[in-house]
């Protein structure tokens, strides 16, 4: 048997019927790499009759298919989260690449092929991978999701201009019989998007960085993990060719259990984890739960209280490396290791991205902002604990501020005047990638309107 190459997992929650026409899509269409595949299903819910049905099915059925490289079932009871068991698929993933998907999702032919491919190209790659989700009429398609809240989600989806993909197949018949098969493609390169809807995602074995593990129930894992890989230096790429279909019709409801209030506690401690400003998930899901519960929630989960949710230092003290006397590094505070390629770690600005200006080399900062490290420590060093340092590069004394080390008002002001330059500048560039997203949903929009018309043309008596 062939070396498996890709682990297919799946988290499932009483899906049995959805999994069945998943993995036996995956066997049919698929078979020009059977022999590579480690199909893996978490099984949420073992000890119902749909886990029972599941667990027989992949066992007995589908790990005998001809060519299959394995599959196996593993039961994950011990409490419902869609997160875990996500994680779970990379503890037990016998291969060096992952491919997590949905239980309800269907991959186009050649895709698959194409992703392992992809890997043998890029073995070492650290990035986390998504494709594009095609809609139900199989043309139109989202291709990442916006940095906006709504509908008690982080994330809205949205259509990149720089998108394009077209697969025509072409069958012709010899006069001899001979029946010759072409595929005609046209399609854009992979580009960077902000994240991505999580019914399928992909990355190697040992570039997962991991859901957090106190996450319940469903939500708060989109934008979340995208920022994760960010904020170390890694991307989140679009395929384009990676296309995939999800059923959201459910005319029964869907199986698992939604809780807003599992929503807003995953919110919680996931942006809390990754340092990010807590205000814009307050304020949306102030509106589902009320100010009251809200309140009290934030106390029971973080221990804070509303105004204690964002506690950032002034920033005219607060350089770049450096951190309070004793104190551990200020939530939200910027170090030179978090800026990558110009980019500011997410959670400026109320959790919106921010630029450095272009140009400018990695991990250094505009002219006139002060770097406040000594000169020599290597680029990405904290201080240690107890240590400041002024504008120049020295070292000030433990127990004594830049304040008391820098009498002179003026310079105190130059520093503040350059921070708010800076702080303009995000801003700017916050109301341009406003007015790009502005656009493409206006692009989006339309193109629903014309797919809605074309749909009741040919329905229509």
């Amino acid at each position: 048997m062939a070396d498996l190459k890709l682990t297919v997992g799946m988290a499932v929650y009483k899906d049995f019927a959805n999994l069945w026409s998943t993995v036996t899509a995956l066997r049919m269409y698929h078979p020009e790499i059977l022999e590579l595949l480690d199909i893996v299903v978490v099984d949420n819910a073992p000890d119902t009759p749909d886990g029972e049905r599941t667990k027989d099915f992949i066992e007995n059925w589908a790990r005998n298919t001809p060519g299959l490289g394995q599959a196996r079932y593993v039961p994950f009871g011990e409490f419902n989260s869609t997160a875990a068991p996500r994680n779970h698929v990379f503890d037990v993933a016998e291969s060096p690449n992952v491919l997590v998907m949905d239980s309800h999702v269907m991959i186009e032919p050649e895709a698959v092929r194409r992703l392992v491919e992809w890997y043998d190209d890029n073995p070492n790659t650290l990035d986390l991978y998504h494709g594009p989700l095609i809609y139900d009429d199989l043309h139109h398609a989202s291709t990442h999701f916006q940095d906006e809240w709504r509908s008690e989600m982080w994330g809205t989806w949205g259509t990149d201009e720089r998108y394009q993909y077209e697969r025509r197949v072409e069958v012709a018949r010899g006069s001899d019989g001979e029946v010759a098969v072409k595929v005609h493609r046209t399609e854009c390169e992979p580009f960077e998007i902000p994240g991505m809807g999580l019914g399928l995602f992909t990355c190697r074995k040992d570039a997962w960085l991991g859901f957090n593990p106190e996450f319940r129930g469903f939500g708060g894992e989109e934008m979340y993990i995208h920022t994760k890989y960010r904020q170390i230096g890694r991307k989140v790429i679009l395929l384009p060719w990676l296309r995939w279909a999800h059923q959201f019709g459910r005319p029964g409801g869907v199986p698992y259990p939604l809780s807003v209030e599992d929503k807003f506690r995953n919110y919680l401690i996931g942006l809390d984890e990754i340092g990010m400003s807590l205000l814009p998930a307050v304020e949306h899901f102030d509106e589902k739960l009320g100010a009251e519960k809200v309140d009290k929630m934030l106390e029971d989960i973080l221990g804070r209280t509303r105004d204690q949710i964002d506690p950032i230092p002034a920033p005219v003290l607060l350089m770049p490396g450096q951190q309070m006397p004793g104190q551990p590094p200020a939530l939200g505070q910027i170090m030179p290791s978090q800026i990558a390629d110009g980019n500011l770690p997410p959670g400026m600005l109320q959790g919106q991205p921010g630029q450095m200006p272009q140009g400018m080399p990695p991990g250094q900062m505009p002219q006139g902002m002060p770097q406040g490290m000594p000169q020599g420590m290597p680029q990405g060093q904290m201080l240690p604990p107890g240590q400041w340092t002024d504008g120049a590069g020295s070292t000030v004394p433990s127990g004594q501020s830049p304040v008391d080390q820098q009498p002179d008002q003026m310079q105190q002001a130059q520093m503040q005047q350059a921070m708010m330059q800076q702080m303009q500048m995000m801003q700017a560039d916050r109301d341009r990638l406003s007015e790009e997203r502005d656009k493409a949903m206006e692009m989006l929009a339309k193109a629903q309107s014309v797919a809605a018309d074309n749909h009741h043309r040919r329905t229509a008596p």
